[in-house]
């Protein structure tokens, strides 16, 4: 049982603007100050980038709590999530407008209504995670606003789920992945104790908490994009 990989998000199909992108940031440049119409022009060939932002009563499944260093791979587990037919919240692909980059009244309160007109909210951890000005205070107010929180590692390498452990206060929610439902060859997402304790993705969305069951959720599924 493992975690979804970066390699696995590469097989979704990308647009050539997007793998373009990639490259830059695997050289280290910053995504988002050097490339930041690039990357709205490559969410708009995913068909992400709405013509208008969304209305502030539209409910969403999930949050997705990210540091903006990330922001090609955000885009990836967007689709794949949605694809998995939940509705994902994406703050600088809906609300286009705001400026994550400075810390403003405007945008906290954007952000926290967002927050609250969604079912969750998942961080997606990567080693840029800690350097988000944004991620630790949107925990913050999903947990004040009773929501569901969750961790959504990407790691570069294949990592089984029985060695996932969340940095810091990460390690107190539990992590997603992806997986197939065992006897059948659907896949969906499973949220994650450890290898023995996990619940499926919908039943968690419901509020039902992570149990210990006899065996690992089934195998991980390949992603096919």
């Amino acid at each position: 049982m493992a975690l979804i990989t970066i390699p696995q998000l590469d097989r979704l199909a990308a647009p050539p603007i997007e793998k373009r992108a990639r490259a830059r940031t695997a050289a280290g440049q910053r995504i988002l100050e050097e490339f930041g119409q690039e990357l709205r022009k490559t969410a708009a060939e995913m068909r992400l980038l709405k013509e208008a932002q969304a209305p502030m009563h539209q409910e969403f499944d999930v949050f997705l709590s990210h540091s903006l260093r990330d922001a090609v791979r955000v885009l990836e587990l967007k689709k794949l999530i949605e694809r998995l037919g939940y509705s994902v919240y994406v703050d600088w692909v809906e609300d286009e407008e705001l400026d994550r980059q400075s810390v403003s009244k405007k945008t906290a309160e954007r952000l926290r209504k967002r927050i609250r007109r969604s079912r969750s909210l998942l961080v997606h951890a990567t080693e840029h995670t800690s350097l988000s000005r944004w991620v630790p205070w949107e925990i913050g107010v999903a947990d004040g606003a009773g929501k569901r929180v969750g961790v959504l590692p990407t790691p570069e390498a294949d990592v089984d789920t029985s060695e996932y452990r969340g940095e810091e206060y990460l390690g107190l929610y539990p992590y997603i992945h992806l997986a197939r439902i065992r006897g059948t060859d659907d896949q969906t997402l499973w949220a994650n104790r450890n290898v023995k304790t996990y619940v499926d993705f919908d039943s968690w969305l419901d509020g039902h908490e992570p149990w210990r069951r006899e065996k690992p959720v089934g195998r991980v599924a390949p992603l096919r994009g």
